[in-house]
């Protein structure tokens, strides 16, 4: 790998780099929800990347809990969330530190502990807003969560609150378990048919950004409706 004025990496640095770039691959597999391949290479990855960047090592862990998670292999699942939040606590990274932790939130909610769960997402977004600002794309992204989470605690104001917020970004920026709490918590929150009429109508948008997971999920709710 060539840089400027004839000069080329040495092997310490190329392997570092060549680790960003697979982990990069790595997520990119994983929210295609090409599951399978993104366990196989994050397996591989950490065989050959025993010794690198700590963010790295927090990135490919996050994808290998999502990827464990639809395998409903919930020991590894939970294996891998835990050790991305302890290796992205050595990095300088606030944004991938609200990441961890807002995947972490989702795996606390999964276990059906609501109250722990909204304390670890409320205390990310409101960090999400000291440290990076209002107008931050995770933002939206937590709320999502919260929104379905204050749905379950039957906090029904806090859940409507949050998913005016999480619907503010959606078409940018999340995973399907995102979008699909923020959507499911609109559909519980519709008052009549014609709500949820115009619900519909404006889905195919947002779905058509993700991957065919979420139209599944999305159809199984409507057909309870």
């Amino acid at each position: 790998m060539a840089l400027q004025n004839d000069q080329y990496l040495n092997e310490m640095d190329f392997q570092f780099y060549s680790a960003k770039l697979d982990s990069i691959e790595i997520v990119l597999l994983t929210f295609q929800d090409k599951r399978q391949i993104s366990l196989e290479k994050s397996k591989s990855w950490f065989k050959k990347n025993k010794n690198t960047d700590n963010f790295d090592k927090a990135v490919v862990s996050c994808a290998s809990y999502l990827s464990y998670r639809l395998e409903v292999d919930y020991d590894s699942a939970q294996k891998s969330i835990e050790y991305a939040l302890q290796v992205i606590r050595d990095t300088d990274s606030i944004y991938g530190e609200i990441w961890v932790n807002l995947l972490y939130g989702l795996f606390i909610f999964d276990c059906g502990l609501y109250n722990r769960a909204q304390k670890i997402l409320e205390r990310q977004f409101y960090k999400t807003i000291e440290e990076i600002g209002e107008d931050a794309s995770i933002l939206p992204t937590i709320s999502q969560l919260l929104s379905a989470i204050y749905y379950e605690l039957n906090q029904i104001s806090k859940a409507q609150e949050y998913v005016e917020i999480g619907y503010k970004n959606i078409k940018n920026h999340g995973l399907v378990e995102t979008a699909f709490a923020g959507i499911s918590t609109s559909y519980k929150l519709q008052k009549n048919w014609t709500d949820t009429q115009n619900l519909r109508e404006n889905l195919q948008d947002i779905i058509s950004i993700y991957p065919q997971r979420l139209k599944i999920l999305l159809n199984y709710l409507q057909n309870k409706k």
